[in-house]
């Protein structure tokens, strides 16, 4: 009995813990709903007003207009980005082929190894081909936008590249190595040749974004590469002739590499996006201006008391909201009213936090916006449509979410006026002892009017008489 009694009570104790723990479990998903919720309204709530406030259909329409031309250069550096790619892998594989094939050598390998020692290497580059003449749809080709780690595994010293050209001077006495070595200088420039190839047809396509010098110097240095000297391939000599032509192809594909890495830094600068369409604030935020913190706070009739009064905007985003003397020095010069300073206040932190560089999203049509904006604009089945590309659904989402903010659908103005309600008809009272019961006056008539309340005035008066009034009124209403 004593045995059962303890277990009882070991259980007992033991689910109260397990209660105690769940509901603050519970407690803790309330507080973090609540809290994401908050931050939603916020950014909700500055979505709304600046998109009302800054947008104009003109302005839109410019935006839309330069939005198309930042999707067709960004579209364009992912080519130019998977062209610079192919030829980096494109000079490693020739490199590492080259190395194989001299391991097998200082090895002494049969004929089967050393068909193995170049194989590969040849595959890989005939691979590249394949890829270079391939179409990829925007979510592949968004793997080009950084590509400096894997240029950088990519990457050949050119004392390397030196070192094999030395070797190739002599001709091979070894039948296997010359068969190996030619097999790789020719799928090596015919790689080369394709690369050039895609790199005309590339720029056909992106010099419509170029205009004057930038235009000219481009085509002046693609014409450099077919030219008569570049071309050319100097026989002569004892050095053997494969040596001359795989020079010069390794000089075709660095020239072609510079000239893409060229056309990529323009079309960067061309096609940089400056501001989230979403917040309408810039990636990375400038330094703020006092019209800019009036603007924000809409305290723009205390402009010229601001400027009289010599406040220096930077001076005013350092200083902390706890510092009572600083903010009440400044609501005596420019004359603010409490609420006024309390705005400024706020706005000034929000700015704060708005000043730092914001984490960039970019989106499969190229576009991009920040993350804070992403984060809670998609968060919603309805949400998660670039706001440039589908510009009247991303205004309608932020329309109807901020009309649903106050927890309910917001009342729309009806499109005929609300007539005026009726006048309250009080009831009649009958003062002193009549001699037979007050006749009452009908009920009045109330007219239900939409969208409109109407408070009936309750009598002043005093005492019994009050009561009996105001009890006889409740059982009306």
């Amino acid at each position: 009995r004593i045995f059962s009694e303890i277990s009882k009570r070991n259980i007992h104790e033991r689910r109260n813990k397990m209660n105690v723990a769940n509901q603050g479990t519970k407690n803790e998903k309330k507080s973090t709903t609540a809290e994401a919720k908050k931050s939603y309204n916020s950014w909700l709530s500055r979505v709304y007003s600046n998109q009302k406030s800054k947008i104009t259909p003109e302005l839109r329409a410019k935006m839309k207009k330069k939005a198309e031309r930042t999707v067709r250069i960004t579209k364009n550096r992912r080519k130019c980005n998977k062209l610079r790619l192919v030829s980096k892998k494109a000079n490693k594989a020739w490199y590492s082929g080259y190395q194989n094939v001299k391991m097998a050598r200082e090895q002494k390998l049969d004929k089967v190894a050393y068909q193995r020692s170049y194989q590969s290497k040849v595959q890989e580059m005939n691979q590249l081909q394949r890829e270079l003449s391939a179409e990829e749809d925007e979510a592949a080709m968004a793997r080009y936008d950084n590509i400096a780690t894997e240029e950088r595994e990519q990457e050949v010293d050119d004392s390397e590249i030196a070192g094999i050209l030395k070797e190739l001077r002599n001709e091979p006495k070894n039948d296997e190595e010359t068969k190996a070595k030619f097999a790789l200088y020719e799928t090596f420039l015919e790689t080369v040749e394709q690369i050039r190839k895609e790199t005309f047809t590339f720029w056909g396509e992106a010099k419509q974004d170029f205009e004057g010098n930038s235009k000219l110097s481009v085509e002046r240095k693609l014409k450099g590469i077919d030219s008569a000297d570049n071309m050319a391939i100097d026989f002569d000599g004892p050095l053997w002739f494969v040596h001359g032509m795989t020079k010069q192809a390794i000089k075709n594909r660095t020239t072609i590499t510079n000239i893409l890495q060229w056309i990529n830094d323009k079309l960067e600068l061309l096609g940089n996006q400056e501001t989230c369409p979403i917040c309408l604030d810039p990636f990375v935020p400038g330094a703020v201006n006092m019209q800019t913190i009036l603007e924000e706070a809409k305290l723009g009739d205390y402009k010229q008391k601001f400027l009289e009064a010599k406040i220096d905007a930077a001076v005013m985003m350092k200083a902390k909201e706890s510092d009572v003397d600083f903010w009440k020095d400044i609501q005596e010069r420019t004359g603010l009213k409490p609420g006024h300073l309390l705005r400024l206040k706020r706005t000034v932190a929000s700015l704060k936090d708005r000043e730092k560089p914001k984490e960039v999203h970019t989106l499969v049509c190229c576009h991009k916006v920040c993350k804070e904006c992403w984060d809670n604009y998609s968060a919603t089945g309805d949400g998660g449509k670039c706001p440039l590309c589908r510009t009247e659904d991303f205004l309608e989402y932020i329309a109807q979410q901020h009309s649903q903010l106050g927890g309910g659908q917001a009342v729309q103005p009806p499109n005929n006026p609300v007539p005026p309600p009726e006048p309250t008809v009080l009831p009649t009272i009958c003062i002193g002892p009549p001699p037979q019961p007050c006749p009452q006056p009908p009920a009045p008539t109330v007219v239900p009017v939409p969208q409109a309340r109407t408070e009936i005035r309750k009598p002043r008066s005093h005492g019994l008489l009050s009561r009996a009034l105001r009890k006889r009124q409740e059982q009306k209403e």
